[in-house]
């Protein structure tokens, strides 16, 4: 489905669960677009990214977001295609995206060339390798309230030539688990500056393959976190609702961010996506 019109919502209709099968694509001209409750089901994308964004001020709240481990799912922004501002992504479920083995190139959510993206109370699991990437020119990200759990790595932080991510807050997040990596990190190839402005603060964090938080490489500031297993209820079943009295559960409600670009306020939080 290419999106090419101003100001759309497309959704299910109340009660039902509406599928989308194939690429996804918000152009750059197609401004102001919300895709709400809706399953995203890239499979048959030919391998390219779905969702894709390069329209500015686009807001996906409430998706079940796959594509049964054949590519990319979230790209947001692309040189030449669009430069979006202001993205939201809330309540979405995104996993099973990237393809198995992992080949470390395909990932949940893909900020590559993106400013004042917010990602919040999403469950973003089960993808092959990033769960969320900010590379090469992510800007002013907000990560907040989510659950980021068994993907390959949790989050990274990177550049490419005198391209960097920087401005980002990760926030009262859960991120752990991964089965590859580090659950949080950086990466910058040589002559890449290092990032700027970025904190990882308030977060549970635990149990990556190459441990919790990763800063040999720098570009961020890691601090106020919590490394203990965040107890969530029964994620091989797909609940990841928190344990209340769990050693992360306030820290994370203590934590969360303010409002996002839009002006949302904070969002619930619970692990489960609504329905219409």
């Amino acid at each position: 489905m290419k999106v090419t019109r101003r100001n759309v919502t497309l959704r299910s209709f109340p009660g039902e669960h509406a599928i989308v099968k194939g690429r996804f694509w918000i152009t750059r001209n197609a401004v102001g677009v919300r895709v709400a409750y809706l399953g995203l089901d890239g499979r048959s994308a030919a391998r390219l990214p779905s969702p894709t964004v390069n329209g500015s001020r686009a807001t996906f709240d409430g998706n079940d977001v796959t594509n049964h481990h054949t590519g990319i799912c979230f790209l947001l922004g692309s040189t030449g295609y669009g430069h979006p501002h202001g993205t939201v992504l809330s309540r979405n479920r995104i996993h099973g995206c990237g393809r198995l083995p992992s080949t470390n190139e395909h990932h949940g959510i893909y900020v590559a060339d993106a400013d004042d993206t917010l990602i919040a109370d999403n469950v973003i699991y089960a993808n092959a390798d990033r769960g969320v990437q900010l590379y090469p020119n992510a800007t002013g990200t907000t990560i907040t309230g989510n659950i980021i759990y068994g993907n390959g790595e949790g989050i990274i932080f990177s550049g490419q030539g005198g391209l960097t991510s920087s401005r980002t807050t990760v926030v009262g997040n859960v991120v752990a688990g991964s089965r590859l990596r580090a659950d949080v990190e950086s990466y910058y190839p040589p002559g890449t500056p290092r990032g700027e402005g970025n904190i990882v603060r308030g977060n549970c964090i635990f149990g990556g393959r190459k441990g919790a938080v990763d800063q040999s490489a720098g570009g961020f500031r890691s601090f106020g976190n919590v490394e203990a297993d965040p107890r969530l209820r029964m994620p091989a079943r797909g609940d990841f609702r928190l344990d209340p009295a769990g050693p992360c559960a306030a820290l994370l409600r203590s934590s969360r961010a303010p409002a996002g670009p839009h002006g949302e306020p904070p969002l619930s939080g619970s692990g489960r996506s609504p329905r219409p």
